[in-house]
């Protein structure tokens, strides 16, 4: 790793543009970018990468309720790779809204209206539903009795970066890929001082480049190996 939390890695930053602070009593008010800058360009940088690359992947256990069918999602969840009823031990199924509408007809053989699963029946839920409801899980049928919801997902920052945080990554690799987003950023500032378009560019691109080959990396890594089936004469 290069930096241990979120303070080391602001310190790297500042040795590396050349903008270290020199004042006797550590204050950033002769420097090119304020301390509140760069931990605003930190936090940005940790949420483009964890949503670029993915590398945050946890396990939440989120409780459910009898007759209750939504359940609140944590606002840093990115992805949903998995959701198991922790009780029954049963995988759920994912489902888009408009996956669980069905057509009613009139006496005449019209289409009237359109009823929905996820309103309708209660028991075992069987389904999730992501796109119905913001920051929340429905699910289908409307559970009968109450239970826990186990989740594997990946995961950007839930709050601000700020002097004395965690980074999300000790990752070497990775906390490069923050500082190339953490200068592109920097070197866009609206400053006479600071604006560098040509060193933005060179970092932006350095940036994008080197998320890709990470992801590729994390994805390769995480894929269970073929069966190579060797076929004799």
């Amino acid at each position: 790793m290069l930096a241990a939390d979120a303070d080391g890695l602001v310190r790297l930053f500042r040795a590396e543009v050349d903008d270290r602070i020199t004042d006797a009593q550590g204050r950033d008010t002769g420097n090119l970018w304020k301390d509140w800058e760069l931990y605003a360009y930190l936090t940005e940088a940790a949420d483009r990468l964890l949503k670029d690359t993915q590398p945050a992947q946890r396990v939440l256990r989120l409780p459910f309720t009898a007759g209750s069918p939504t359940v609140s999602l944590p606002a840093k969840v990115l992805h949903i790779n998995e959701v198991r009823d922790v009780d029954n031990n049963r995988l759920l199924r994912p489902a888009n809204a408009n996956d669980l509408a069905y057509p009613a007809t009139d006496d005449y053989g019209r289409t009237q209206v359109a009823h929905s699963a996820m309103f309708e029946g209660s028991g075992q839920p069987s389904v999730y539903v992501r796109d119905y409801e913001r920051r929340a899980l429905r699910l289908v049928p409307i559970p009968a009795f109450s239970g826990v919801l186990e989740l594997q997902v990946s995961v950007t920052v839930g709050v601000p970066i700020e002097k004395g945080g965690d980074l999300p990554t000790q990752d070497a690799e990775e906390q490069r890929l923050l500082l190339h987003y953490m200068k592109w950023r920097a070197y866009e500032k609206q400053d006479a001082e600071t604006q560098d378009m040509p060193r933005a560019r060179y970092y932006e691109a350095a940036y994008r480049n080197g998320a890709m080959e990470r992801e590729s990396s994390l994805r390769n890594m995480r894929r269970t190996p073929g069966v190579i089936r060797m076929e004799y004469p």
